[in-house]
């Protein structure tokens, strides 16, 4: 729980800076994510390589389920909501990775691209938030669906705080098979 509350006290306090001092941040926070890569990587590479073999089938199945399932989502979001299928296809197909989805489709349409920067964004705050409750009921490594793109970088460290060894590399695989496919997928759609 206490990590919750650290979370939210540091979203507050940035939000709060970046609001009344005006500081740019740029490009730190992609440098920070590849920081968070680099050392998941040293982390991981710690054990054993023989370690990936326990993240099984479960690594390699789960990402083309989450990538399925979030493009039905769109698809039936978009017939509910009365949005293009286009347009709902493109702003699910994000699978979390909000700073691509937002700014890739905005090119196209600046509503949906807000749309599909919000909806990855939150997608990616649920996992934050929901994972650490979740894991007590349901085994990490299929919870790590909720996450889609984001389980190889940003919330890894909730998947390793809080699930297991095992579930930290079946979210990381996770993370980087859908994070490829997305780069596919997105572009795919938007030339429809």
């Amino acid at each position: 729980m206490r990590y919750l509350y650290i979370f939210i006290l540091s979203l507050i306090m940035g939000l709060i800076i970046g609001k009344y001092t005006g500081i740019e941040v740029g490009g730190i926070y992609e440098i920070t994510l590849y920081i968070l890569i680099f050392l998941v990587g040293i982390d991981l590479g710690t054990g054993n390589i023989h370690e990936f073999k326990k993240a099984g089938k479960a690594s390699l199945i789960l990402p083309l389920l989450t990538i399925i399932g979030s493009l039905i989502g769109g698809f039936w979001g978009g017939f509910l909501l009365h949005i293009p299928i286009k347009w709902s296809l493109a702003i699910t197909a994000g699978c979390g990775w909000y700073s691509l989805a937002g700014p890739l489709v905005t090119q196209y349409s600046p509503l949906y691209g807000a749309m599909a920067f919000i909806t990855n964004l939150i997608r990616e705050l649920v996992m934050i938030l929901l994972f650490p409750f979740a894991v007590r009921k349901v085994p990490g490594k299929i919870l790590v669906f909720i996450g889609g793109a984001g389980t190889m970088d940003s919330t890894l460290g909730i998947v390793k705080k809080f699930g297991t060894r095992e579930d930290a590399l079946v979210s990381f695989v996770h993370g980087f098979i859908v994070t490829i496919a997305v780069m596919s997928i997105l572009p795919l759609i938007l030339q429809i």
